[in-house]
């Protein structure tokens, strides 16, 4: 229960004095105050303030207001609203007393907003977490975007929040952006210049730089399409963007209600700090003026500039979110997240936008998200609106049909082809394939009936097929991708029923041996249906169906891979490595190349110790946002970084960091060498994933298991291992997951 104790200060008079009125639980307060001259220092300039304002009067009624709040378990919300001459005051910086300080803008029994008269809210808006924050910047903003989109690393991965990126931001851009997607948060970062003097009235009003001049009204008119918005962050770039800032925010608040939030002189991690703690108070469901005080109280440990952001708040509007209040479907997997829905063709082809998607977990791609559909399948942000095509039993035996005749034409040509460039180079192919299984003929295909190259689903079965040899443990050492010839490209590819190598490479323009080592299998590993591959490309071939993100091994195999995201330090790194010794057992390790360069040794270890080293990015950055152009750099520059300390390489395993990719970024991260791989479970949800694999192991044969660098995780790590043995389930690497 809140109750609002309003404070109305009005302007000057001729002594220059101000009129105050105080309004709470039906009782009132009148007062002369004079306002004091500024002060450079915020903290002294605050206690001069709060002298002027707490007056007996005041201070006498919202002591009574208190005791009040104290009988019944409510909090006191302070009001402030003052003449737009006295609206520039860090009023946020009030405080009262000399040794014990008491300061409301930090204190949750007494919030402090900015209110103007005549503003009313939008509802509380139902949804279905997470929500969805849409960061957009001006040119030469992307650091702090950047820096705040790692600060929120955490509530992405617990599947809290979604965070998009929209560079070199323009109006149209940002209506765009707006209208693909459900947006609940939005962090606009832009200078911010006041308005011109003498002219038109709108003329004087304060704009925001965001490809061309914005101010209030027309910022506003861009807002109002968008029906989930709740609220609107303000941060500028420039020194002298704080004050127009302020006025800004003040103007497009009482033009659309919405509760905004601007950060003042707030600048550099400070304001990244500030922030990413008041999204992820308001992610967990709580009312904005509690998080934008929790916010400041964090800055105030730290002697940071914590009075100058600035909320404004219309009466009665602090409860921006009911989550979880939205009914929610059932879905199929509960590890999975929803789906968002495909990008719309771009309406605007020469505004310079960064292509956005999710991820999931940590940033993925979701559905509307008061409306949220259960996940079919894995599909970036980029793809159409059309589905996949649905096959037919008819096509499925065509297709069928076709390979087997591509086999019986191979078997009958010399190959690799004499008058090839590669010939010299490559190397020969491998023999003729054993007998088949009997397992049914077909395209492994999704719970919905789309092709397999649109996803392979966490809860989905492959067909179990061996489509080369008869069952059988392989054997002999693993292929080593640097022991391949260098290609003209590459591609990727799931493997179907009646694939071998030798076909495979045969219709890719490849070589069997290279696709053998690209992918780390051994001479004799069979080729299952439904295994994702590597092709490395050398003469001119056949287009194959690019493999989706994959989420899961070979389900007939009571196995589940141990993949650890390592990017932090080294010790949690140490500590993995020892508890995985201890047992015999060993993992995959999705390192970025920005790890590397800090702790070459570990990265070693990892080698060392027989365990697979795979690629995580440089620097970390989310590739939805990063441009087609920023995902070679971050892959080819962790390979060259991860090879030169330990002699190995990361192909054929990727992941996106954060979990965030769409169809273009999977496209491109396959023309790099890289299958990328998603996760079953996270360490967040690994007590929940044991849940559903006491009650029936089977379902969870070929998943994958993705832990962080935690110590919580590192703590927990030796009883999952035990729990998984216990029910009969074996922990290997991801590579020893996919045979």
């Amino acid at each position: 229960m809140i109750i609002p104790f309003q404070i109305v200060i009005g302007g000057r008079g001729t002594g220059g004095a101000c009129g105050l009125r105080a309004t709470a639980a039906g009782r009132s307060a009148e007062a002369s105050v004079e306002i004091p001259p500024p002060d450079s220092d915020p903290a002294v300039y605050g206690a001069a303030l709060g002298q002027a304002v707490f007056g007996p009067a005041v201070r006498q009624l919202l002591l009574d207001v208190a005791r009040g709040a104290d009988n019944t378990g409510a909090r006191i919300q302070i009001q402030l609203r003052t003449a737009p001459d006295l609206a520039e005051l860090p009023w946020e910086w009030m405080s009262l007393g000399s040794e014990t300080l008491w300061q409301p803008a930090i204190r949750e029994d007494y919030t402090l907003v900015r209110v103007m008269q005549g503003v009313r809210p939008p509802p509380a808006l139902a949804v279905a977490a997470p929500l969805r924050l849409l960061i957009a910047t001006a040119p030469g903003c992307g650091g702090q975007a950047d820096a705040l989109g790692a600060a929120l690393a955490g509530e992405v991965r617990a599947r809290r929040l979604i965070v998009d990126r929209l560079r070199d931001a323009d109006p149209a851009g940002l209506a765009d952006a707006l209208a693909e997607e459900p947006c609940h948060l939005l962090h606009l970062i832009a200078p911010a210049s006041p308005g011109l003097s003498g002219g038109p009235a709108r003329a004087a009003q304060p704009r925001l730089r965001l490809g061309r001049s914005l101010d209030a009204q027309a910022l506003a008119s861009i807002l109002k399409d968008s029906p989930d918005l709740r609220m609107v962050t303000l941060s500028g770039n420039e020194p002298d963007s704080a004050g127009p800032m302020t006025d800004l925010a003040a103007a497009l608040h009482q033009a659309c209600g919405l509760a905004t939030l601007a950060l003042g002189d707030l600048e550099g991690d400070h304001a990244t700090d500030f922030c990413a703690a008041c999204y992820t108070v308001v992610a967990a469901g709580e009312p904005v003026d509690l998080a934008v005080t929790a916010s400041r109280a964090g800055l105030a440990e730290f002697d940071g500039l914590w009075g100058a952001p600035q909320l404004l708040l219309a009466a009665g509007g602090e409860e921006l979110f009911r989550i979880g209040a939205a009914e929610v479907p059932r879905i199929a997997d509960p590890e999975r997240r929803p789906e968002r829905r495909p990008q719309p063709a771009s309406r605007n082809p020469s505004a310079q936008r960064q292509e956005r998607s999710r991820l999931d977990a940590a940033i993925q791609i979701f559905q509307p998200l008061a409306r949220p559909q259960p996940r079919s399948a894995l599909r970036g942000r980029g793809d159409t609106e059309d589905p996949a095509p649905r096959l037919s039993p008819r096509v499925i035996v065509l297709i069928v049909a076709s390979l087997i005749l591509i086999v019986m034409v191979g078997l009958s040509l010399r190959w690799p082809d004499s008058t090839s460039p590669a010939t010299s180079t490559t190397p020969t192919a491998q023999g003729a394939s054993a007998p088949r299984s009997n397992a049914p003929a077909g395209i492994a295909l999704a719970s919905d009936g789309s092709d397999s190259r649109n996803a392979i689903l966490a809860d989905q079965t492959p067909t179990a097929a061996v489509v080369n040899t008869p069952p059988s443990p392989s054997s002999g050492p693993r292929g080593n991708p640097l022991d391949i010839p260098s290609p003209n490209g590459f591609a990727t590819y799931l493997a179907v029923e009646g694939d071998t190598l030798d076909t495979v490479a045969q219709r890719a323009g490849s070589d069997p041996q290279a696709i053998l080592a690209i992918n780390r299998m051994a001479p004799d590993e069979p080729l299952r249906a439904g295994r994702p591959l590597v092709v490395p490309i050398y003469r001119t071939g056949a287009s194959l169906p690019e493999a989706p993100i994959i989420v899961r091994g070979n389900a007939t195999r009571p196995e589940v891979a141990l993949t650890f995201d390592i990017e932090i330090d080294d010790r949690t790194l140490y500590a993995f490595l020892d508890i995985l010794e201890a047992r015999g057992l060993k993992g995959t390790f999705f390192v970025t190349g920005r790890w590397v360069i800090a702790f070459p040794d570990a990265a070693r270890r990892i080698v060392a110790d027989g365990h697979e080293i795979a690629n995580h990015s440089l620097t970390h950055p989310f590739f939805t946002q990063i441009g087609m152009d920023g995902v070679s750099p971050e892959l080819d520059q962790t390979e060259q970084l991860v090879r030169k300390a330990t002699g190995a390489s990361t192909r054929p395993y990727f992941r996106f960091p954060y979990g965030a990719s769409n169809q273009t970024a999977i496209d491109h991260v396959a023309t790099d060498g890289y299958v990328p791989y998603h996760w079953s479970a996270d360490d967040a949800a690994i007590p929940g994933w044991m849940s559903r694999a006491t009650a029936n192991p089977a379902q969870v044969y070929g998943e994958i298991l993705l832990m962080h660098q935690r110590q919580s995780t590192v703590d927990s790590l030796p009883g999952w291992l035990d729990q998984i043995a216990a029910l009969g389930l074996r922990p290997v690497s991801l590579g020893e997951a996919l045979r």
